[in-house]
C-alpha cells in the first residue's frame, strides 16, 4: 500500500481476510485497496463488514463516510459521521468532514461551526483552513476569509505559500478595496503559475482598479494569449480604453 502497489496489496489483503474474517483492520485495509482500485461496491462491503466488527473505531467510520459522500450517500455519511463524533468527539478530521458534508448541501453557516469545532482541535489544518477561507467568500464576508487565510499563510515558511492560497488572499483584498494588497498577491500567484485565466483576469481587474492601467494592459494580453475568447479579457479592455481615455481628458 505504501509503495502504491494496489493490486499486489489487494491480493494480500484478500488473503489476509480470508484468513482473519473477524479482523476489522484487515477488512479496513482491504476496503481501502478495493477502493483504489475502483472497486467500490466491494470496497463499501469491505468497509461496512469493518465497522460492525468495531463500532466504535472512528477511523473506520470516518473513511466509510467518506467513500459515501464520494459516491453522494449523503444521508448514509451523516449517521456514520455522527456515529464517528460520539466515538471521538475531539477527532478534528470527524468535525472537518462532517463540515464538508454540510457544506454540500449548502448549508453554510453549519458548516462554518464544524470546521471551527475542527481548527479548535488542530488550529494549523491548512486544508479546514482553506475551506473555512472559501466558505466565507461564498458568504460574501472577505474580512473573515483574509483571516482564515493569513493564518493558513502562516503555516508555510515565509515565500512557500501556494499559489491558489495567493489567488484567494488577492481576492479577498480586491473585495475589500485594498487594490494595491491584492496586486502584490495576485502577481505572486500568476509568477508561481502555471498561470490560469482567472489569476490572470483578476489580476488585470485588481490593476486597473489600482490605477496601474498600463500593467493591467500587459496583464490582459498575456490573458488573451493563453485564452484568446475570454470574454471578460475583451470586457477588461474596454474598462482600460475608457480609463485612459478619461485620463487624457483630465490632462487637456
Amino acid at each position: 500500500m505504501e509503495r502504491g502497489n494496489w493490486t499486489r496489496a489487494d491480493e494480500l489483503l484478500a488473503q489476509a481476510v480470508k484468513v482473519f474474517p473477524q479482523d476489522a483492520e484487515a477488512r479496513y485495509h482491504y476496503a481501502e485497496a478495493l477502493w483504489q482500485r475502483d472497486q467500490r461496491p466491494a470496497a463499501l462491503e469491505q468497509i461496512d463488514k469493518a465497522l460492525q466488527l468495531a463500532p466504535d473505531e472512528p477511523k473506520i467510520a470516518l473513511r466509510a463516510a467518506q467513500m459515501r459522500i464520494a459516491m453522494d450517500q449523503t444521508a448514509e455519511a451523516a449517521v456514520l459521521l455522527e456515529k464517528a463524533i460520539d466515538a471521538d468527539p475531539k477527532n478534528p478530521a470527524v468535525w472537518a468532514m462532517r463540515g464538508r458534508l454540510r457544506r454540500k448541501a449548502g448549508d453554510l453557516s453549519e458548516s462554518l461551526t464544524d470546521y471551527h469545532r475542527a481548527l479548535g482541535y488542530r488550529p494549523d489544518d491548512r486544508e479546514t483552513l482553506l475551506e473555512v477561507a472559501e466558505v466565507y467568500r461564498q458568504l460574501n464576508r472577505p474580512l473573515r476569509a483574509l483571516a482564515a487565510l493569513q493564518t493558513l499563510s502562516d503555516t508555510y515558511p515565509p515565500g512557500e505559500e501556494s499559489p491558489h492560497v495567493l489567488y484567494l488572499t488577492g481576492m479577498a483584498y480586491s473585495a475589500l478595496g485594498r487594490y494595491d494588497e491584492a496586486v502584490d498577491c495576485l502577481t505572486q500567484a500568476r509568477d508561481r503559475g502555471p498561470a490560469s485565466p482567472d489569476v490572470l483576469y483578476h489580476l488585470a481587474d485588481a490593476q486597473l482598479r489600482a490605477g496601474y492601467q498600463g500593467e493591467a494592459r500587459q496583464t490582459v494580453a498575456q490573458l488573451m494569449n493563453l485564452d484568446p475568447r475570454n470574454a471578460g479579457g475583451a470586457a477588461l479592455l474596454e474598462r482600460i480604453a475608457l480609463a485612459q481615455r478619461g485620463v487624457a481628458t483630465g490632462y487637456r
